[in-house]
């Protein structure tokens, strides 16, 4: 969102703050926001982003809501996979670690479509389409299959995943991705070194 026109009115200063701006994904310290009580202590805070001027609210169990969204952005990848990938962080940072778990499975599926493999497959046969043909790496195979049993139990199962679950596969898609997008695409672009 952009803030650049707000102006916050009547803010304190506050003791500085440090954190990941949810809205710019900057690390910045703050001391200008708002109080709030909490019975007779002020414990709640809301800090403004020196970088973007984005409310971040911090509550009496020191809890940041919204949350900064996990892992990083990628670049060069292909907008249909940036979107679910994007979706995928959002949730995370909101608290839905099963849909969470749910995307990722989605974008292993765009993935091997955008490589190759036939849409309309199942996503045992994408898996196995991304590991047979070097998208994912030999060393990564079994945390693929994790995958695939995770996103199965998600979509099948009453059973919830838990934070833990999310992150962990948001790591290995993270990997996969920056390996075949971001990484590949920025050797390409380098120009091969001679040697004399």
């Amino acid at each position: 969102m952009n803030f650049d026109n707000y102006s916050w009115k009547d803010t304190v200063h506050l003791q500085s703050k440090k954190f990941i701006c949810w809205n710019c994904g900057n690390v910045v310290a703050s001391v200008i926001g708002y109080r709030a009580l909490y019975g007779s202590y002020y414990k709640d805070a809301i800090y403004i982003c020196p970088h973007c001027k984005a409310p971040h609210i911090v509550d009496h169990m020191n809890q940041e809501i919204p949350a900064a969204l996990p892992g990083n952005p990628i670049k060069n990848l292909p907008e249909t996979i940036n979107r679910v990938y994007e979706e995928a962080r959002s949730c995370i940072a909101a608290g839905a670690y099963t849909a969470t778990v749910m995307i990722l499975r989605k974008i292993l599926m765009n993935l091997a479509v955008e490589e190759g493999a036939k849409e309309g497959d199942s996503f045992a046969h994408y898996v196995d389409y991304l590991c047979e043909n070097g998208f994912v790496h030999r060393r990564q195979h079994e945390q693929a299959k994790r995958i695939q049993r995770l996103g199965n139990d998600a979509n099948h199962k009453i059973e919830s995943r838990t934070k833990e679950d999310a992150l962990e596969l948001l790591n290995l898609v993270q990997l996969i991705l920056i390996n075949n997008y971001e990484q590949a695409d920025e050797l390409v672009k380098k120009e091969p070194v001679v040697v004399m």
